[in-house]
């Protein structure tokens, strides 16, 4: 059946009204569903972190601190971070390539007891053998001596001490010409109270030379040079 002219008319424009209507964008909430289909939003990245001012790898021969190689890292990353120096921290073992790339890295060599001659020297504590790559070596038995046999018996505090000695022959590989100082961080001998005390000993005689070593800037005029930090005891992390 045909309809009229003038009801086609009309009819095609309300289609199209409807049409229209249909085309335009309107606010809906998305289902629960919807919302699960969506991809997830891209992770936000990390801005990089500080590279290092120096490297230091470590070769636990005898696995000596395997329970507290933290603390130790700790101990002498805090007194390296007082001079404004960052140091970064690698465990070293057959077939460890150190030096190679542009960080300066120093090998950290952890014995029991010295070897050869110096197995008698029991007041050594640690060394940087001469005529050889650059390391530095320590005698851990040593250091349980210079401690006493109760701090020794304590795994954290030996770390602790380990690390001041790791710190004292850094120094001496980055500024061999400082030498010995009366007191603090560089005396000649580390006695029990500068090993496991409740402070570190001072080095700020120290921080001039070891970032000039490292080329980097001196400190700002008016910053005071690091003091002795004092430490809960014994000294937790």
């Amino acid at each position: 059946m045909e309809l009229p002219r003038r009801s086609r008319a009309l009819m095609l424009a309300a289609l199209a009204l409807a049409s229209a209507a249909a085309a335009e964008p309107r606010e809906v909430t998305p289902k629960a569903a919807d919302i699960s289909r969506r991809a997830p939003a891209a992770p936000v990245r990390d801005l990089p972190a500080q590279l290092p001012d120096l490297g230091l790898v470590v070769y636990d021969v005898h696995d000596l601190i395997q329970s507290r190689y933290t603390d130790f890292v700790l101990e002498t990353s805090a007194i390296f971070r007082e001079m404004g120096v960052e140091t970064g921290w690698r465990r070293g073992g057959l077939g460890t390539v150190h030096g190679a790339g542009p960080l300066r890295e120093i090998p950290v060599i952890l014995l029991d007891e010295g070897p050869g001659r110096l197995r008698s020297q029991r007041d050594v504590l640690g060394l940087i053998p001469k005529d050889q790559p650059p390391a530095i070596w320590v005698f851990v038995d040593n250091v349980k001596r210079a401690i006493g046999t109760a701090a020794a018996a304590d795994g954290h505090q030996l770390a602790v001490a380990l690390g001041r000695v790791v710190a004292h022959e850094i120094v001496h590989s980055l500024a061999p010409q400082l030498g010995h100082t009366r007191s603090g961080l560089m005396r000649h001998s580390l006695d029990r109270q500068a090993l496991v005390g409740t402070s570190r000993p001072s080095h700020a005689e120290c921080t001039a030379a070891v970032r000039a070593a490292l080329n980097l800037a001196p400190p700002a005029p008016g910053v005071p040079a690091a003091a002795a930090a004092v430490l809960p005891f014994p000294p937790r992390y």
